[in-house]
């Protein structure tokens, strides 16, 4: 982050780099003189040279924000915080010396990996691809993901979002191939794919007792081409198991009783339908979607909490849930499934060191 004044214009620059970025924190303030960062040329240009070379805003790949004199008279910005809220992406708490802070929580990342490749090695007839053993390719993967974290109003809301993309090449897979028309099964590069979401969660403290808490997530994947020897997989087969979403909230309340702390809360959670019952590369049933529901009631003496008991309850409307299940395939097995937790009550005590 960079905070300069030259040639009646103020210039905040928040440079974005492919590697994660830390959240810091740290004092700013109006710089009493110039700083040589940046200057305009004889065409009103902002020069910059924050990338140790000379280039124009419009090529600089950095995010710039230049407000000039009438814009700041405009706005009626007379401090460092009036400022900086003109700018996207920056955040401004006040710390208890009375110093404005500025704060950046945002992140971006590129990963790149793969699976070395092998060979089958099991005796048989001709291979899928002429050749003996049979070999598969390196599975390769590129993963990108960008977020934000919020802090806002004194730490009253706190938001963090982030949204991934998956792209796998050569996926490694034990599937059926036909091999002198006989279908036998070894590891191919069957397919690539890709898989794609977001997540978000949030606190909020709206009041000083009240506590709502929450998060989502979201998942989209699926198999982009297959090759022809894959031939028990297509572009309907779930990549894995996971679910499509995913959420959950709670609220909670701080009573204070008597120099104790009663804080009596609620929650709910939900899961999407799962890809389940896996014959081979595929899945052939789903696992049903839910929510649970549940509570809890805490009772502390005194105001650090060290010494806590509590009453909770979860899945307090007894639902029957399916964590995994086996599936019935072509007139064969059994077709059953692990059941979730039930209803259940209960108390607990804590004591902290």
């Amino acid at each position: 982050m960079l905070v300069s004044v030259r040639s009646g214009f103020l210039i905040l620059m928040t440079v974005a780099l492919p590697c994660p970025l830390l959240a810091q924190t740290v004092p700013v303030d109006v710089p009493s003189a110039p700083a040589p960062a940046e200057s305009a040329d004889a065409s009103g240009d902002i020069v910059v040279t924050a990338l140790r070379r000379q280039s124009t805003v419009q090529t600089t790949p950095i995010a710039i924000s230049a407000l000039g004199e009438g814009q700041l008279a405009k706005l009626g910005a007379t401090t460092i915080a009036d400022i900086i809220r003109q700018v996207p992406g920056l955040q401004l708490t006040e710390s208890d010396s009375g110093r404005t802070r500025v704060s950046i929580f945002t992140y971006l990342t590129a990963a790149h990996g793969y699976n070395s490749g092998g060979f089958n090695q099991q005796l048989g007839g001709p291979s899928a691809d002429g050749r003996f053993p049979s070999s598969y390719d390196p599975e390769k993967l590129w993963s990108y993901e960008a977020g934000v974290k919020l802090d806002l109003l004194d730490r009253r809301a706190v938001i963090n979002l982030s949204g991934f993309y998956q792209k796998y090449t050569d996926i490694q897979a034990s599937v059926n191939v036909l091999v002198g028309n006989v279908s036998t099964r070894q590891v191919q590069s069957a397919a690539s794919a890709h898989k794609a979401g977001f997540e978000g969660e949030f606190v909020l403290r709206p009041v000083r007792d009240l506590t709502v808490r929450g998060n989502v997530s979201y998942l989209t994947q699926g198999y982009d081409s297959i090759r022809p020897n894959a031939v028990t997989l297509t572009l309907d087969t779930p990549v894995n198991s996971a679910p499509k979403y995913t959420y959950s909230a709670a609220v909670a309340y701080d009573l204070h009783v008597g120099g104790g702390l009663v804080t009596p809360s609620v929650d709910v959670r939900g899961i999407g339908k799962k890809p389940a019952c896996q014959s081979g590369a595929d899945y052939v049933c789903r696992l049903p979607a839910y929510a649970l529901v549940g509570f809890r009631l805490d009772y502390s003496p005194d105001a650090d909490g060290r010494w806590r008991i509590g009453v909770y309850g979860t899945n307090v409307l007894d639902k029957v849930t399916q964590q995994a299940r086996t599936g019935y395939f072509g007139g064969f097995g059994i077709d059953r499934y692990t059941p979730g937790r039930p209803q259940e009550f209960g108390v607990e005590s804590s004591l902290r060191f």
